[in-house]
């Protein structure tokens, strides 16, 4: 990579290397790790160089940072190493059981926890992903990620004190002994052993809470908590649980229970695999090229259809389901239904396919020809891993056990307790994800909200007489048929306003469910909507282009998020934006971004609750028939 000629260069660096190194010695009173610090810090230097109008020293103090990196690693290495000397009592029947229970408690919390905050868990502690990879499977910022772990531990220890009366102490002491958990040597979910990482996070947060000073528990519970991090932490002995009376294992009955339930966990893991939405499938698989390999060809036609060429697109696939990335140009963009309904309709992808999910598009640009581009992304889960066609109606899943049945009582006992574990949790998942049909059927029917959904959709709608159209409401969920209905109908009612106040949701397929809205919305399209219409009115872009002259399109994507949830950004209670085409990263964009910030970004919210709204306007320059106007005046 060439050289910044706006960074500092080597010998201004140098200059400083006493200071550094007085530095690095003040930090840490080992010479050898002093020097390795210095060293470090130069390396860093060089890859990524401060800039030449800032001071080098303040720059320099980033061995501070690498300081506290080699600091927290020796304490973890140190208390893996305490851990492994400790002798190993998890093996007895009593602590095998009370590790068990707590599990299948964990498990069960965490797969009641909401979206999206219920997916950040089981990927940070149960697939064992840092923020950032998180971030880059999502696509979504890694502030966004960590906020949403915060929340969801804060609501598993609010649930964890409901269930133990507020007695906090009670769960920190069972949940304790997990943080030396390892995994199991069967194959097994990873629900077993990411409980165990998330009743450590537990402790670890309310053990933190507790030395900053906050109220991290009830009343009087202070030194159990302070016990408890203590003995985590390896700086005392860990607390001691009540033991019980365990019968001896009958292990002939045990294996045949173990075979049992291996099929039930498998039913209940298919199961729990069709609820899951295809982006968080795609986010939870490992590499599978094959299946890649088995839907391209489908795809290649579907997408160029009578066109020349299809639109630049990749397509990766992870175990059960696939992420179909779309970079598209504006004229490409406008004829999107060109391959979306298809996509949707067509018979093979039918069958290689079990339900797809669509996401709006970012702006960008290519950054070679610099010509603008949309990013898209669809997914969508596969009928079988391998990619293959599998006609409808579709088999039940086949259980096929291949693993030996426990050798010894206590593997058996263990295994047995695992798996309860797991069919508990995702029957949990499954009462907690019901679809919409599954909610409408156990609902009380409600004629009066019918008769009103009904009546809007119709006068969004306009032309049919409404004949063929039925609306049934049951609470808050809502099912339309309709014979003979428009083309794209389902399409049109995200045009209303009322829509956007009503209906928290859609679920589209041979019926369609709407999820209403519980209370007063307000239309946080239109209110993003009008925020930019009352921009674009303004002098900021004639502005802007004055100082910047420039031809072109800047096209921006304004988010708002659902209220009380953080945007694209991870902040809370702001609109973001992203900016794409011809003009992104220059001088006059850079000029709209502070203007947009100022105007849009920072506009207070609406006061009623709104949901999740995308909202798309490419700014052109010169600004013609307005900037001309002016000009003759």
């Amino acid at each position: 990579m060439p050289p910044n000629p706006s960074s500092v260069t080597m010998q201004d660096l140098l200059a400083n290397a006493a200071w550094a190194r007085r530095l690095a010695r003040r930090l840490t009173a080992d010479e050898a790790t002093a020097d390795d610090l210095v060293q470090e810090t130069w390396i860093a230097a060089t890859q990524h160089p401060p800039d030449s109008d800032r001071p080098v020293r303040p720059w320099l103090a980033v061995l501070r940072n690498l300081s506290i990196k080699r600091h927290l690693a020796e304490r973890r290495r140190d208390a893996r190493n305490a851990t492994m000397a400790m002798p190993d009592a998890s093996h007895s029947p009593d602590a095998l059981l009370e590790r068990m229970e707590v599990q299948r408690l964990l498990a069960e919390l965490v797969g009641s926890l909401d979206e999206p905050y219920r997916q950040a868990v089981v990927l940070r502690y149960f697939e064992e992903l840092s923020a950032a990879e998180i971030a880059r499977r999502l696509a979504i910022p890694a502030g966004t990620v960590r906020w949403r772990i915060k929340v969801a531990l804060d609501e598993l220890k609010k649930r964890l004190d409901e269930r133990h009366g507020g007695r906090r102490a009670q769960w920190l002491a069972a949940l304790l002994p997990l943080g030396g958990a390892r995994r199991p040597r069967v194959r097994l979910w990873p629900w077993a052993f990411g409980a165990a990482a998330v009743g450590t996070a537990l402790v670890l947060v309310v053990g933190a809470g507790h030395r900053a000073g906050g109220s991290a528990g009830p009343a009087g519970e202070g030194t159990a908590r302070n016990a408890s991090f203590s003995a985590l932490s390896g700086s005392g002995p860990p607390p001691v649980t009540g033991a019980r009376s365990v019968p001896p294992v009958d292990l002939a009955g045990c294996q045949k229970d173990v075979e049992r339930l291996r099929a039930e966990s498998a039913e209940a893991e298919a199961e729990r695999r069709e609820r899951l939405p295809p982006e968080e499938l795609f986010a939870q698989g490992a590499a599978n090229p094959a299946a890649a390999q088995a839907v391209t060809p489908a795809l290649e036609r579907i997408l160029k259809g009578d066109r020349a060429a299809a639109p630049g697109y990749s397509l990766e696939c992870r175990t059960w389901a696939c992420r179909l990335l779309l970079a598209q140009t504006e004229e490409e963009e406008r004829r999107t239904n060109e391959w979306q309904l298809p996509l949707q309709r067509d018979e093979e992808m039918r069958e290689r396919t079990a339900g797809m999910g669509f996401r709006t598009g970012n702006p960008t640009k290519d950054p070679l020809s610099g010509v603008g581009l949309s990013q898209s992304a669809v997914f969508f889960k596969l009928a079988d891993p391998s990619g293959q066609r599998v006609p409808q109606p579709r088999p039940a899943p086949m259980v096929v056990g291949n693993a030996p049945p426990p050798a010894t009582p206590a593997s058996c006992a263990s295994e047995r307790a695992t798996l309860r574990s797991q069919i508990q949790a995702a029957h949990a998942y499954r009462d907690a994800h019901l679809r919409a049909d599954e909610r409408f059927a156990l609902a009380s029917p409600d004629p009066q909200l019918a008769e009103e959904l009904r009546a809007n959709i119709l006068t969004e709608i306009r032309g049919p007489d409404g004949a063929g159209l039925e609306v049934e409401c049951r609470a808050l969920i809502c099912r339309a048929r309709w014979k003979d209905a428009p083309r794209d109908w389902q399409n049109q009612l995200h045009r209303g306003a009322w829509f956007r106040r009503m209906v928290d949701g859609l679920s589209v397929g041979r019926e369609l469910y709407f999820m209403m809205a519980p209370g007063p919305r307000g239309d946080g399209m239109g209110f993003v909507q009008e925020l930019v219409k009352r921009f674009d009115s303004s002098r900021r872009p004639d502005d802007c282009v004055a100082r910047f002259p420039a031809t072109g399109t800047l096209r921006v994507k304004f988010f708002l998020p659902k209220t009380g949830e953080p945007n694209e950004e991870g902040e809370l209670g702001r609109i973001s934006a992203m900016y794409g085409d011809v003009l992104a990263g220059s001088p006059l964009a850079k000029c709209m971004q502070e203007a947009l910030f100022e105007d849009v970004l920072s506009a207070p919210l609406p006061q009623l609750p709104v949901g999740g709204a995308v909202v798309y306007k490419a700014f052109s320059f010169p600004r013609g028939g307005k900037e001309a106007a002016r000009a003759k005046r």
